[in-house]
């Protein structure tokens, strides 16, 4: 099994990942392996002469960033990019930096979400049913920033598909 390495080399940085980490191991914990990477855990330690801690977060190696704006991708692309944040967001979680660099595609076309150190958990959203109840090709209505963020970086809308209320 090939794993990925992300390394924080100040401590202000090392908070970051130890902060991702337990968004992996909570929220994320059952989304693993199938909208996330697969979390192995994080290790700290000291750094050679000077002494600073130095952390790295193992994760499972998956696909390659997406090299190209969203807007750019296939409708069927952005859709199964989409599914994955919506799992994601019925977890309570807001990613806080959803962009190209933090989604990762397979050769079979699976995608995987990272990079959860700005993430916010215990989300609360109002409407947090219309994830959960799949989706509704006639409203027009968005619910959360992170939703309305998604559509004007995707605009999968255009298609006409519509979140319901």
């Amino acid at each position: 099994m090939q794993v990925a390495l992300k390394f924080a080399m100040r401590e202000d940085l090392v908070e970051d990942l130890l902060h991702e980490t337990e968004i992996y191991a909570g929220p994320l914990a059952n989304l693993q392996g199938r909208c996330v990477p697969r979390c192995f855990g994080m290790y700290a330690g000291l750094r050679g002469e000077d002494g600073r801690i130095i952390g790295c977060l193992v994760v499972e190696w998956f696909g390659d960033v997406i090299r190209r704006s969203f807007g750019k991708l296939s409708a069927d692309l952005r859709w199964r990019i989409f599914q994955n944040l919506a799992e994601i967001h019925t977890q309570g979680l807001i990613h806080n930096d959803f962009a190209e660099r933090n989604v990762l595609v397979a050769k079979d076309g699976d995608v995987r979400i990272i990079d959860f150190d700005m993430a916010q958990s215990h989300h609360d959203c109002q409407h947090m049913d219309h994830w959960t109840g799949g989706v509704n090709l006639s409203s027009t209505t968005m619910v959360c920033q992170e939703d309305i963020k998604f559509e004007e970086l995707t605009r999968v809308w255009n298609q006409g598909l519509r979140l319901k209320n």
